[in-house]
């Protein structure tokens, strides 16, 4: 598990952010922090991420399990770099 962790911990630290309290009507215009900002949104990390090597294993521990795996799969997807 720790092997595997680094895979994540490399491809995926520091990208866990997305952008909340944004109308509906301008989501789906959303790309970059800035555009958060300007549309009224608040630009946040997630709750999971993959900044330290303990969160990476937790997360793949979670996966592994199979309880929970489908909401880390579309977060993850759905992610952007911090300042992106």
């Amino acid at each position: 598990m720790l092997c595997m962790s680094f895979i994540p911990f490399k491809y995926l630290k520091g990208k866990m952010h997305r952008c909340v309290n944004v109308d509906d009507d301008y989501a789906g215009f959303v790309e970059t922090k800035f555009d958060c900002y300007d549309f009224g949104g608040d630009w946040i990390q997630y709750d999971f991420g993959f900044d330290n090597i303990l969160k990476s294993i937790y997360n793949l521990y979670v996966v592994a399990t199979s309880e929970g795996w489908s909401w880390y799969m579309t977060d993850t997807w759905d992610s952007y770099k911090v300042d992106y």
